[in-house]
Order: C-alpha cells, then structure tokens, then sequence
C-alpha cells in the first residue's frame, strides 16, 4: 500500500491531520514521526540551528526508509525540510509549499499571520519564492500575534483565540488591507472562520498540502 510519512513537531495536530489524511487520501497509510523537542530548541535559540538541521534531516531520512514520500506539517522547520530532500531519493515535501501557490494566484497584497516568530519567517520566505518562482509580484506583510503562542500553550486557548481575530480583523481593514491572508499555523483557521462573511481568501495550509502529497505518493509509489 502507498505509504505517506508525515514529520510533526507538535503532538496536539497529530491526530486532527491523520484524521484529515485519512478522509482526503484515504488509499494511502499514515506513518507518523514526532520530536516536539525540535520545535523547542527553534523557539529557544530563534531560528534554526546546525543541530536542529541535523535532527530533522536524520528524522526524515528515518521516515524515508519506510515510506513513498514525506511531508513535514511544522512550517518552522520547512528550510531544514528542504535540505534534507537533498539527501534521499524520496521526495520531502513541506505542507505549506501549495498553499504558497495558492496565495500568490489570488493577490499581490498577502499577510501572513503567526503566532510565532519561528514560523512567520519560513511561511512568508516560502510565499516570496512562489512569487519569484510563478513570476508574479507580491507583497507580503508580516504579523506575529504577540503572546498568542503562549496562551494556548498555557491551556488559555480563549486568549489565544482573541489575539490572533485582533490580528486578522487588523489586515482586512485599511487602504493597505490584505487582498489574500495567509495562516501560518492551522490551529488558527478556526478562528479565522469566527470572522463571518468575509470576502479576502484566508488560507490554510492542512488540506492542501495533504492533497498534494497524495498525489505525490502516488506517483512513486
């Protein structure tokens, strides 16, 4: 059987993406790989280290052994995802890589909203690139909800959850207003719906990063 390996950094999303794995590419297994302390270290030192390149690459290479492809769900993490692809002949795909493709199809003026620094900087580096890569032009804005990383960690999701609707409800208005959200962080996409009948694309990455790498296994398998 077609076998996707997914890379989480973070227990609590293992469960909600399998669960959206196995309704979207339900012919394919799961095989999924967690090491929250990657994460961790990158908020610690923030950024990315030597270290942490070292890690995620042995855990993809780990994951690769056993599986047609692996999709890496941490955007922090996505450059280190990057570098090891170069390392196995199974592809590495990171699952913001469409939704970057999507953002730059619908608009010039994109935001990207995070809850944390680690993640704001490789989501809105990888929608630059679809950019340049589609030659299209495109603006992006950058905005870290403040704190709202830590109230959810906190287990105060009611926090979290006000700081990041003050976050999206600050892009949609104004001569600079975004023309296309981007979410860094999926947990954030049930707030973005609170938003009610809003007209900008908000994009998340879950559902099509998935659907691409259906695809993508299928194909080497």
């Amino acid at each position: 059987m077609p076998t996707l390996g997914l890379l989480h950094t973070v227990r609590r999303v293992v469960m909600p993406l399998s669960d959206l794995a196995t309704e979207l590419i339900p012919d394919i297994r799961q095989l999924h790989y967690l090491d929250e302390s990657v994460l961790q270290d990158a908020i610690a030192t923030d950024g990315l280290t030597p270290d942490i390149h070292r890690r995620v690459t042995q855990l993809v290479l780990l994951a690769a052994e056993r599986c047609d492809a692996v999709l890496v769900t941490c955007s922090s993490i996505g450059p280190c995802a990057e570098l090891a692809a170069s390392l196995t002949d199974k592809p590495v795909l990171r699952i913001d890589r469409p939704m970057a493709e999507e953002a730059v199809s619908l608009g010039q003026r994109i935001a990207v909203v995070a809850t944390l620094g680690t993640t704001l900087a490789p989501t809105a580096d990888i929608i630059e690139r679809a950019a340049r890569d589609a030659g299209r032009a495109a603006t992006v804005r950058r905005h870290l909800c403040e704190g709202a990383f830590a109230a959810a960690s906190s287990g105060n999701q009611a926090e979290h959850d006000r700081l990041v609707l003050e976050g999206l409800q600050a892009l949609l208005t104004g001569p600079d207003a975004a023309e296309v959200i981007v979410l860094a962080q999926a947990s954030m996409a049930s707030v973005a719906a609170r938003l009610g009948d809003v007209t900008t694309p908000i994009l998340s990455s879950p559902r099509s990063g998935i659907l691409r790498a259906g695809e993508v296994v299928r194909h080497h398998a």
